[in-house]
């Protein structure tokens, strides 16, 4: 974010192309949530640590007593291994479910009766399983397809992944109650993933492996702003344990506070910086938001 200077170039380390198999399954979030609890995490969930590629693409509103939920595991093949499948997408579907081929129609449609928002992504992500796997090379299996074009706003919230299963019940408590206080919903699922433990001072998986789950709200939804604060405000807390945000999806939400209660080595951070900005030729907006910029 320029805190410390400006990047000119850099070396990608890369691996050969590889092939992938993925499978989608139908679940519920009931059902899931037992393979995923606090007591299984010895150090990973088997859940997780038996794919190389483990997620969950999770309906946050119940619909006939749960929450649907398609289960995504993917796994390295060989390159000799026969293609097979094809790539689905659940926004495809929401528009061909509502008989309109454009995102400006179903944000019209969204917004005036958002009631509507359940049904309609479950009956989007029901179409994301597979009757077989989808087998090929890793940059098509990983392709989110027309959903990568669209214009979104997001918030990650990024928890200790041991505790992946009381953070998600807690949120999508958050949501009921959104949408019955405010008829405040959101227009697509939840995508959940877990991620390594990282070292750097102040990335969102810091000192503890992690599960991301992403709330994404098309642009032009006229409450889904507003949506993602209360959910940052009703999630997040000011101690160490709490959800972080990813610095990439936050939409001006994280505070100067939040730095300094998320992450245990803010100071070494701020050390750093402060050496490497101290003509504060890098001060700009965000450092003045998060009230580190070097006085003149």
């Amino acid at each position: 974010m320029g805190c410390v200077g400006v990047i000119y170039s850099y070396v990608i380390e890369v691996t050969e192309a590889f092939h992938v198999h993925e499978l989608r399954s139908a679940t519920r979030w009931d059902e899931v949530r037992k393979e995923l609890l606090p007591e299984l995490w010895a150090p990973v969930a088997p859940a997780v640590a038996g794919a190389d590629h483990f997620e969950l693409v999770l309906n946050p509103y119940m619909w006939w007593s749960h929450n649907s939920c398609v289960r995504v595991e993917r796994n390295r093949v060989t390159a000799d291994t026969k293609p097979s499948g094809a790539r689905k997408d659940w926004l495809s579907t929401l528009l061909e479910q509502f008989g309109i081929n454009s995102i400006p129609h179903l944000l019209g449609v969204l917004n005036r009766f958002p009631a509507i928002s359940p049904i309609a992504i479950n009956r989007a992500i029901a179409t994301l399983v597979e009757s077989g796997p989808y087998i090929d090379k890793s940059f098509r299996v990983f392709n989110l397809g027309p959903a990568n074009s669209i214009k979104a706003i997001a918030i990650e919230l990024h928890c200790d992944a041991t505790q992946c299963v009381p953070t998600i019940d807690k949120l999508l408590d958050v949501f009921r109650d959104e949408a019955k206080r405010h008829e405040y919903y959101m227009t697509g699922p939840l995508g959940i993933r877990f991620i390594g433990a990282s070292d750097a001072f102040l990335a969102p998986q810091a000192g503890r492996m992690t599960c991301a789950i992403e709330l994404d709200m098309l642009v032009g939804i006229e409450t889904g702003a507003r949506l993602a604060r209360d959910i940052k405000e009703r999630m997040c807390t000011d101690g160490l344990d709490s959800p972080r945000i990813h610095w990439g999806l936050d939409i001006d939400l994280v505070t100067d506070d939040d730095v300094r209660s998320w992450y245990p080595d803010f100071e070494a951070w701020h050390a750093v910086y402060r050496q490497l900005n101290s003509a504060g030729m890098f001060n700009n907006k965000f450092t003045d938001r998060m009230r580190i910029s070097t006085p003149l």
